[in-house]
């Protein structure tokens, strides 16, 4: 779930399955993180801004005799310009 504060109070973006991509960071001097779960999986590299993001993968083992492997990029900036607005064009997919 992806919550945002605000001077309102805490406002509800979205959940995590309705998402394949989310930056977060913070208007100071902390690093914008994104996140990329593609839906293809034959995704080999992910490019954030021209810059190579970071593979993880771990598995999910919902019983003991059945389990998923997840696999995601990570992108970690210091330039806070660097706030996916448009996927597309920001993120580049190679097989």
């Amino acid at each position: 779930m992806l919550i945002k504060n605000n001077s309102n109070g805490l406002e509800w973006v979205t959940s995590w399955l309705s998402i394949q991509t989310s930056s977060l960071g913070h208007k100071e001097k902390a690093p914008i993180v994104t996140i990329i779960q593609p839906e293809d999986t034959d995704v080999k590299e992910v490019r954030v801004f021209g810059g190579p993001a970071k593979l993880t993968q771990t598995t999910i083992e919902f019983t003991e005799d059945f389990s998923k492997e997840i696999k995601f990029w990570v992108y970690y900036s210091d330039n806070n310009e660097e706030v996916l607005d448009d996927f597309d064009e920001d993120i580049e997919y190679i097989k």
